[in-house]
């Protein structure tokens, strides 16, 4: 399967669930590199390691070779404030 040369964002639950399967790599496989938000960071290593998560280890190990950390601010750019006000989007989803 070619790689696909989209600019793809991450939410959390799916790298937490596949890193707990061992498929993390599935989404490599599709696509060359994917985004994650600062929250989605914070949420999936920095808290799953505080937990003893083992999931965080490997979405660790990842970031930085294929998953990218950027920090995301759409509260800079008009367009974007409603999802602020958005009480059903986490963190992540937000950013």
């Amino acid at each position: 399967m070619k790689k696909q040369n989209k600019v793809v964002v991450s939410d959390s639950t799916p790298l937490i669930y596949l890193a707990k399967i061992g498929r993390l790599s599935v989404i490599r496989e599709v696509f060359k590199r994917i985004f994650i938000p600062k929250a989605v960071f914070d949420e999936t290593v920095t808290r799953g390691k505080a937990l003893n998560m083992s999931d965080a280890s490997i979405i660790e190990k990842a970031v930085g070779v294929w998953i990218i950390k950027k920090q995301v601010k759409p509260e800079v750019d008009a367009e974007y404030r409603f999802l602020d006000a958005n009480t059903r989007l986490g963190l992540g989803e937000k950013e």
